[in-house]
């Protein structure tokens, strides 16, 4: 698939290690195709994460509550449906008037389909086996061998797929400053000798 001078959006909305676990795909995408647009939704909580990364174009964020929290009460279901709605249509609208060309659904949920179908007209692309339906929304299923275990493993088939073959440098977390301080605040006060290497 050409991916040059496309709008992509990925959709990874949680956790910060899921989050983490599919930034080599974006730094992998814009390494091959420099002049490509590189979206992505993600829950409020890790989108100064993905702000500070100079391969993510525009940062999404959504605030969902989650329903799979333990201490989530008994309402937390309507919450969160409540919530998805209205980011539905509001990423509707958005997606109207700013649409994009390819959407890489990695959460692989009935949820992150339903984003992925507020965009208009683009094609989805997202895994074979994922779960609560969502393979039924998408344009190409991409397929996970056996072999295959380990989240990163399996989000780099994402690139295999678009021909953005990973190497080394796209697995970097970009930080800034104020990051690296408070870091070194909580070692120090957790009794850390940050002159020692972690």
């Amino acid at each position: 698939m050409d991916i040059s001078n496309k709008r992509i959006l990925i959709i990874k909305q949680s956790s910060l290690g899921d989050v983490i676990h599919t930034l080599p795909v974006a730094h992998a995408i814009k390494r091959c195709n420099p002049e490509c647009t590189i979206g992505w939704i993600v829950q409020k909580p890790f989108a100064g994460l993905l702000e500070r990364d100079p391969a993510v174009d525009e940062v999404i964020p959504i605030a969902v509550p989650s329903t799979s929290d333990p201490h989530a009460g008994r309402l937390a279901f309507l919450h969160a449906a409540k919530a998805s709605f209205t980011y539905l249509r509001k990423l509707r609208r958005q997606f109207r008037l700013n649409s994009y060309d390819v959407i890489l659904d990695l959460h692989a949920s009935i949820r992150s389909a339903m984003l992925a179908l507020t965009n208009p007209g683009g094609i989805r692309v997202g895994f074979g086996d994922a779960k609560e339906l969502n393979p039924l929304f998408q344009h190409h299923k991409i397929t996970v061998p056996e072999s295959v275990e380990h989240a990163v493993d399996k989000n780099l088939l994402f690139c295999d797929f678009l021909k953005c073959p990973a190497i080394q440098s796209d697995f970097t977390l970009y930080t800034d400053k104020k990051d690296e301080d408070n870091v070194a605040i909580f070692l120090e006060k957790s009794g850390w000798d940050t002159a020692k290497p972690i």
